[in-house]
């Protein structure tokens, strides 16, 4: 829930956890506040309608809101399962968030100044029910990087000389493919994705070809679009293209669509940066088609592409009745008859 005053400043109940902005009910919640005129808005991720009105505080009167969330799906009885893999709050804190926004993961990450601090080396994460919070993943926020290293921690703080790309050998030895490196940290292989898609070094991870996932939607957008960082590209693919609001994504999804023209079959995932960036658990999300809740099965489905990224539209699509990632083959001088369908 969110409440605003007459000014629009953002208010905070009592009795829940409360984080840029958002209340997060899980109980009755109890709001004290001056009099006067307020406006509040309530959500439930993206598979419920929202909710929103309004109200006035003085000292005699009482009253109260009856508000039902319709909801549109149910994406957990289709087999499609939503993460977050970028968030900064505690274990603790993002495994309270995952229910009120219809998420089966999340990711907690730590860098180097988490890392002095004691997180992330010790807790492998939380479990709640049939979801769970993975805190085993590294961030590396150093200048001309942006490489999130699932289920690895360094051993040791990064010296600022070593180079992103031998970070990325340590954690994955041996290129993607079929010798690869098949090693497992907390029963989970080690998945490394870019977070920053226009970081300096990304032309070094892809000629890697350890590189298993690309955060399509990530901290560059962001709900207030007056917060969303101006793009800083190393070498512009569309000059005097990428301007506005839009630009910064403008600017990742045609480095994406050269990263795919260019022939590395490389998924899209997404992170929403809840925690320290303006926005809330989920915003940003990727869902995974998978037949169980295991985690392992989540990574692996987010490997192969069987997934979509959204910040909002819950469009699920199957060719051939297949989802995303599968592959179709037809011989030389042979068509292929493609059946789209669209939910």
């Amino acid at each position: 829930v969110r409440i605003l005053d007459a000014k629009g400043r953002m208010q905070k109940a009592r009795g829940g956890l409360f984080q840029s902005g958002w209340n997060l009910v899980q109980s009755p919640m109890v709001f004290r506040g001056r009099p006067g005129d307020y406006r509040y808005s309530v959500a439930k991720g993206p598979e419920y309608a929202t909710g929103r009105g309004d109200f006035t505080l003085d000292k005699r009167s009482q009253g109260y809101d009856v508000l039902r969330l319709p909801r549109h799906a149910n994406l957990a009885d289709e087999a499609w399962l939503g993460g977050d893999l970028l968030c900064s709050l505690s274990p603790e804190a993002a495994a309270r968030w995952l229910a009120a926004e219809g998420l089966t993961m999340a990711v907690v990450v730590s860098s180097d100044r988490e890392l002095k601090n004691g997180a992330g080396r010790e807790k492998q994460g939380v479990r709640i029910e049939e979801a769970w919070i993975d805190s085993r993943s590294y961030w590396d926020k150093r200048q001309g990087s942006g490489l999130i290293l699932h289920h690895w921690i360094p051993p040791a703080e990064v010296p600022e000389e070593v180079p992103s790309s031998r970070l990325l050998t340590m954690a994955k030895p041996k290129p993607n493919g079929p010798d690869s490196d098949r090693r497992v940290v907390d029963d989970l292989q080690v998945h490394a994705e870019i977070q920053d898609l226009t970081a300096r070094d990304v032309p070094l991870w892809l000629a890697s070809n350890r590189i298993d996932s690309i955060q399509l939607l990530s901290t560059h957008l962001l709900p207030d679009a007056t917060q969303r960082p101006r793009p800083q590209l190393v070498v512009d693919p569309d000059p005097g293209r990428f301007q506005g609001d839009r630009a910064a994504g403008q600017a990742v999804e045609a480095i994406y669509w050269k990263t795919l023209e260019a022939g590395l079959r490389i998924p899209a995932t997404a992170g929403s940066g809840f925690g320290k960036a303006a926005t809330h658990l989920g915003y940003n999300r990727v869902y995974a088609a998978v037949a169980s809740s295991t985690r392992a099965d989540w990574w692996q489905a987010a490997r192969q592409g069987r997934s979509f990224v959204t910040s909002g539209p819950l469009l699920r699509v199957q060719i051939n009745e297949q989802p995303p990632g599968a592959i179709f083959q037809a011989k030389r001088d042979q068509s292929i008859e493609l059946d789209i369908a669209l939910t």
